[in-house]
């Protein structure tokens, strides 16, 4: 095996031998199941893998399918009979690139000016109406894939999506109704949108590939922004596209998920599902 890391499959082995855990990068995990399917190509091989085709047979993250938030099976995958074509022509893989990142990355919608800067009192969606697409055009043997909001159109990348979510707290239960409003309005966080929901926090980033926390000495910092997208699953996961971790309120209030975004000491709150259930007293019974 030589010197470095073992194999994934090695490590997989070990851990259920000893326990001892190993730590690998989503793209490592991705390759390891292309290889176990067939497809001769890899997560990072001209641009980040989307989805891929070969020996009859499609295969993509479940995740791009239901685009649906949940706690469990994030890197798990669906696949079918078929092969990518478009327009006729067949392709082997479906990629996000940074050329066309770059060609048309756009300014994004910003929060409503009635909401902008206020605190957050309860869960909103301030994007009603506007639709989570995917965009799909012709490459030099590959399919270039962004993902876009219609309310700015700006291209992001869908790969990402997995690094946000693999990298967030669910929060599943608590006793209360994920609809209910704060007891009083919450003057260290504000509503912000899923284009790039770290407001005024977006300084205190030390690294793309490091989870943004609070800086203890600045009040600026610490205030915990909301994504308002209260209710479509669509817009929640596409607030995970820039890959950056958030608490992610599942069957749980908006209060209870801030409490654990202090907590743990994260900078972001994904508003959750709706729900007709009664609101309860009290703040007890979080599950993480």
């Amino acid at each position: 095996m030589g010197r470095g890391k073992p194999s994934f499959t090695n490590s997989i082995y070990k851990m259920l031998r000893t326990g001892e855990r190993t730590s690998y990068r989503s793209a490592m995990v991705i390759d390891w199941m292309l290889n176990l399917v067939g497809h001769e190509t890899s997560s990072r091989d001209g641009g980040d893998w989307v989805m891929s085709s070969g020996h009859g047979q499609t295969f993509y993250p479940r995740l791009f399918e239901t685009q649906t938030l949940e706690k469990n099976g994030i890197m798990r995958m669906s696949g079918g009979s078929g092969a990518l074509r478009m327009s006729g022509e067949p392709y082997q893989t479906a990629r996000f690139t940074r050329e066309i990142f770059r060609a048309h990355q756009e300014n994004s919608e910003g929060v409503p000016w009635q909401l902008a800067g206020q605190p957050v009192t309860g869960p909103r969606n301030i994007y009603q109406g506007f639709d989570v697409q995917w965009e799909i055009t012709k490459g030099d043997g590959i399919l270039h894939v962004v993902l876009v909001m219609t309310s700015s159109w700006a291209h992001l990348n869908p790969a990402m999506l997995l690094t946000g979510a693999l990298r967030s707290l669910f929060v599943e239960h608590c006793p209360h109704d994920p609809d209910a409003e704060l007891a009083t309005p919450d003057p260290f966080a504000t509503y912000e949108t899923p284009f790039l929901p770290l407001g005024k926090n977006s300084m205190t980033l030390r690294g793309p590939h490091i989870p943004p926390r609070l800086v203890k000495d600045s009040k600026e910092a610490r205030t915990v922004g909301v994504v308002a997208v209260h209710g479509n699953e669509s817009q929640r996961m596409f607030s995970l596209v820039r890959g950056l971790p958030a608490v992610i309120q599942m069957d749980s209030c908006l209060q209870c998920c801030l409490n654990v975004c202090r907590e743990a000491n994260y900078l972001i709150v994904i508003d959750g599902p709706s729900s007709t259930k009664k609101v309860e007293e009290g703040c007890a019974g979080v599950s993480v």
